[in-house]
């Protein structure tokens, strides 16, 4: 009962998020995931909802209701939720080793659309930082934005294995591929911000670089060549003073 009536009290403040990730005392310690599954949610609450992101309006409407909702009954002061370049590449399918690369060497480089992704984000995803924004809880913001980082957009291109080659086969490609990849982050989250700054408490993206033991790639090749990257997307999230959290997966130390 007791439960009950704290988390019926329970007012979310994004604000001590924004706290936390300046590294500045929050008035109360504050809750984050990096993402919440929605076949976890659905689990919880007994409800089906998923499916609901891929319908009308109204759909898109229901389903953010009820995915922000969920923060909101667990204590949360921010929603985490992002939509991921990846699948505008391949779905995702090369990153998780699921079919082959399409960026196999210069010819394939040269024909590649990058520009065309830039245009596609927004045409795709508009729709769901609106409905987000339409229906968030009094309180609550996003951390997270745009998902996908330079290393797992050049998997998804490239396939893990076709891209070790080319870093060492051709690593003239490999760092053009890097610039272009970073040059669509810089652009989409341009866009995003531009668009939806205000949605936003904490602006972040992962990009998983290790494993269980160490980093897929040389510390000094993610050094010399996502780095840079990284640093362009930063610069723009800090210059409309948002904080940047970044996540990787794996042994990166």
């Amino acid at each position: 009962m007791e439960d009950r009536q704290n988390r019926e009290r329970f007012e979310p403040d994004a604000s001590h998020v924004i706290h936390a990730a300046l590294n500045r005392q929050a008035a109360r310690l504050p809750l984050y995931e990096h993402l919440i599954d929605t076949a976890f949610m659905e689990k919880a609450i007994n409800r089906t909802f998923a499916d609901l992101l891929n319908g009308d309006r109204a759909d898109r409407l229901q389903f953010f209701r009820i995915y922000s909702d969920f923060y909101f009954q667990m204590g949360y002061d921010t929603v985490s939720y992002e939509c991921c370049l990846t699948d505008l590449v391949q779905q995702g399918k090369a990153l998780q080793g699921l079919t082959e690369g399409i960026i196999r060497n210069r010819d394939d480089y040269d024909r590649y659309p990058f520009d065309g992704l830039c245009h596609r984000f927004l045409e795709t995803f508009e729709s769901h930082f609106l409905a987000l924004e339409e229906v968030m809880p009094t309180g609550m913001k996003v951390v997270g934005g745009v998902g996908n980082g330079v290393f797992e957009i050049l998997q998804d291109l490239c396939g893990l294995d076709g891209l070790c080659f080319l870093l060492h086969q051709d690593p003239d490609l490999f760092s053009d591929l890097c610039r272009s990849v970073g040059d669509v982050l810089e652009s989409v989250w341009a866009d995003v911000l531009d668009r939806f700054s205000d949605l936003f408490a904490v602006c972040r993206f992962g990009d998983d670089l290790g494993y269980k033991k160490a980093t897929h790639l040389a510390p000094k090749d993610i050094e010399r060549c996502f780095f840079p990257e990284y640093k362009r997307t930063v610069r723009i999230i800090h210059e409309i003073g948002k904080p940047f959290l970044f996540h990787s997966c794996g042994n990166i130390f």
